[in-house]
């Protein structure tokens, strides 16, 4: 589980998590949970590395 303190509300679960990489961006999570706690932002993502492998390589086109 990744903890941080990005923006993120309800309805966003599903939603990348980003990190700026060199010049561009990574996604490392998606978000699963959002809400304050102790008056900061506490949101947790699923780290992709948790559930790549399960992901099709094609872009989830399985006719190609």
């Amino acid at each position: 589980m990744i903890l941080h303190d990005c923006d993120a509300t309800r309805g966003t679960s599903g939603g990348p998590l980003l990190v700026r990489e060199g010049g561009g961006w990574r996604v490392v999570g998606l978000g699963v949970a959002a809400g304050p706690a102790g008056g900061q932002a506490r949101n947790c993502a699923i780290p992709v590395a948790s559930f790549a492998a399960l992901v099709p390589q094609n872009g989830g086109d399985e006719r190609r």
